[in-house]
């Protein structure tokens, strides 16, 4: 007989525990898969149909980029059309100023002008304009009956020196008919013109004169 109780030792082996098992699954796998592969194709759907609207955004945004820019350059030619006529006011302006101030200088002479003459000699001095300028236009009117006048001398020049050519031509004529020449050819021209039946004149010259 072993004297005490038995003490367990450290080193001694236990015995081996059962492992715990997965209880059977209950429910087959193939619907569960068949649900998967529709949340991804649903997922695949919408990831095509975001990425459509994104496309087409993209597409909307560069055609109002487009318009955009388009609507710049007209806005910016608009701009320099309206700088252009803004200063041309501007000049418009300063020579509207510019003229006032002149038509107020002139007023002004003229008011010291009446003021420095006497009535009597400013009313001498007008109707003296008056006739100056009634003998501007009698003056005038004498010039252009002068031109008429020689328009219609320069026309009967012209008259006159072709009158004077054709005398001067028929002079040459008559100078060669009263020539020697012609005189002693004529006996024999008009006995040649009686035998061939009767008397011929001097022939001209052939340049028909």
């Amino acid at each position: 007989a072993l004297p005490g109780p038995l003490v367990a030792c450290p080193f001694m082996r236990r015995p081996a525990m059962a492992l715990p098992t997965r209880p059977p699954a209950c429910a087959p796998a193939a619907p569960q898969a068949s649900g998967r592969a529709e949340l991804a194709e649903a997922e695949l759907a919408r990831a095509a149909e975001l990425e459509r609207r994104a496309h087409a955004g993209a597409a909307r945004f560069e055609v109002s980029l487009r318009w955009s820019e388009e609507q710049r350059k007209h806005l910016a030619s608009q701009i320099g059309h309206l700088n252009g006529l803004q200063a041309q006011a501007s000049r418009v302006k300063e020579a509207n100023e510019q003229l006032r101030a002149e038509n107020a200088q002139v007023g002004h002479l003229r008011a010291d002008f009446a003021c420095s003459v006497p009535g009597e000699e400013l009313r001498a001095l007008q109707e003296e304009v008056t006739a100056l300028r009634s003998a501007n236009a009698q003056l005038q009117r004498h010039a252009d009956e002068a031109a008429e006048r020689l328009n219609g001398l320069l026309h009967l020049e012209g008259v006159n020196a072709c009158l004077r050519s054709q005398l001067e031509r028929v002079a040459e004529d008559g100078a060669r008919l009263g020539s020697p020449e012609c005189t002693d050819a004529r006996p024999a021209r008009s006995a040649a013109g009686g035998a061939a039946g009767g008397p011929r004149r001097c022939a001209r010259p052939p340049d028909g004169r």
